[in-house]
């Protein structure tokens, strides 16, 4: 198993009022303001993001099931069509860390919900923004071994493919955290294959031969 940590990663408080429907920021209440410029301010003390991950061969593409050599075969409508050519598999479990979760919760329960709600989209961001780093290192490394990255797939999300809808089974999430039995991995599954912590996600890369 391979671990992954972005760069340093910055988040800004005005992103925080805009993704949260502030659209003129020159009309943002000192109190509002004061609570985005606080999780900008805590979230970088508050995360550690990081992907965990581990390259498989991809033994058969057929359909609708993907097998890994050595490993679990999963089940999506339309498998072959979104992952094209794909000959490897990156799977991975990426995180923001468990501390957030506990503020959120905390400045919940103290009623403090703007600042709860400032405080989650920030960790959003910082999710986004390292995945978006992890996804640059794969794809680098793919380049250098003649190959591409394709996409990234994650059990319980719905994907459109050739005008229609393809679901990869939430129930899915047990097969790939078993590729990690054994493992210290910082994202556990819960019941109902809910992650944890909150802002976590897992699921796999494909990877093909280059065009």
């Amino acid at each position: 198993m391979q671990r992954f940590a972005p760069t340093a990663i910055e988040v800004a408080a005005d992103d925080l009022l805009r993704l949260n429907g502030y659209k003129d920021l020159a009309k943002v209440k000192a109190p509002v303001r004061a609570g985005a410029d606080y999780a900008a301010a805590e979230v970088a003390k508050l995360t550690a993001p990081a992907a965990h991950y581990r390259h498989m061969t991809v033994a058969s593409l057929d359909g609708d099931t993907l097998g890994l050599a050595d490993g679990p075969s999963f089940r999506c409508e339309g498998f072959a069509g979104l992952l094209p050519g794909c000959v490897e598999a990156v799977v991975f479990a990426l995180t923001a860390g468990g501390r957030l979760d506990d503020e959120v919760r905390a400045l919940s329960d103290r009623f403090d919900l703007m600042e709860a709600l400032f405080l989650e989209t920030a960790g959003w961001l910082v999710m986004e923004a390292t995945t978006k780093q992890f996804a640059a290192l794969l794809r680098e490394d793919a380049d250098t071994r003649g190959l591409r990255l394709i996409r990234r797939l994650e059990p319980g999300v719905t994907y459109k493919l050739d005008g229609r809808e393809a679901l990869w089974p939430i129930a899915d999430m047990a097969p790939l955290f078993d590729l990690w039995a054994g493992d210290e991995l910082p994202v556990r599954l819960g019941s109902g294959n809910v992650l944890a912590p909150k802002m976590s996600r897992a699921g796999l890369y494909g990877i093909a031969a280059a065009a």
